[in-house]
């Protein structure tokens, strides 16, 4: 397993390179431990399940430096600065995962040999991410346009529309997880709306889409949002939730899902994106 760090400021390293440091024990790797409440009835035996959740993650590292030590000792500061977010990315044998962590505190004793550092990470999401999202098309267009071309009077398609069809969006990962649907258009579209199948949980927009207008909608827990993307600018049309709507989660293994709209679905396009999530390495 090879781990690297970057911070906010894009500096990064490898924290198990043998070159510059060796990883010498780490832990907060395995699944964090869930907080369980529970509740009692009078004159009942025993309790009833109210609620779980599960706080943020703690890993903690601790490097011996090797070479230049005094130099590898100042670049360890300059990467892991205290408070600062950066992301931790771990190199499995089968996969890559990332997690956002926060620097809560770097001890380095510079009289002590070997030269050994301590560095305390705090994760405030306590599960790791694929760090490449999972990208689906529902509906696509077909391009017809090619070489050598022979142009008609009456015009030449330049693709042809897919329509939307029912997708299996597999969560690889064991909890489930958010995800960011965009919608766009080829004509007009009234009301988006994105099923889950197998729930029947659904998440719909009151708003017409015309061609041109991107639409994202964003089911992430603690970072829900719906947004016009014109360029680099993000308008928010929270507003335009339908109500009874749901921002529904991908659950683990498989979740059908199908996109539609009350007018124009025909011409609808519709990418869905993801990162599954894992509870432990």
């Amino acid at each position: 397993m090879k781990m690297m760090y970057t911070n906010a400021n894009g500096q990064s390293t490898w924290i198990n390179d043998e070159q510059s440091y060796a990883l010498i024990h780490i832990n907060g790797l395995q699944p964090p431990k869930a907080i369980i409440q529970l509740g009692s009835l009078p004159r009942m035996d025993g309790s009833i399940f109210l609620q779980s959740k599960i706080e943020q993650r703690n890993i903690v590292l601790t490097l011996q430096v090797i070479n230049d030590f005094e130099i590898n000792r100042r670049r360890l500061y300059d990467i892991f600065k205290i408070k600062q977010k950066g992301i931790l990315t771990l190199h499995l044998s089968d996969r890559t995962v990332t997690i956002e962590a926060i620097c809560e505190s770097i001890e380095i004793v510079p009289t002590t040999w070997p030269l050994r550092a301590m560095i305390s990470l705090i994760c405030p999401q306590p599960y790791f991410e694929a760090e490449q999202p999972v990208i689906l098309e529902m509906s696509s267009i077909e391009q017809s346009f090619q070489f050598p071309l022979s142009l008609s009077s009456s015009g030449n398609p330049m693709g042809v529309l897919s329509p939307a069809t029912a997708i299996n969006a597999i969560n690889s990962g064991d909890i489930a997880c958010g995800f960011t649907v965009r919608f766009q258009c080829v004509a007009p579209v009234v009301n988006p709306k994105l099923i889950h199948v197998t729930t029947g949980e659904n998440i719909q927009l009151v708003l017409t889409i015309n061609p041109g207008q991107i639409i994202e909608i964003t089911t992430e827990l603690g970072h829900k949002r719906i947004e016009e993307i014109q360029g680099s600018t993000r308008i928010n049309l929270f507003h335009t939730l339908k109500l009874g709507s749901t921002f529904f989660q991908l659950k683990e293994k498989d979740n059908i899902l199908f996109a539609t709209s009350d007018s124009g679905s025909s011409s609808l396009l519709t990418e869905l994106s993801y990162r599954p999530k894992i509870s432990g390495v």
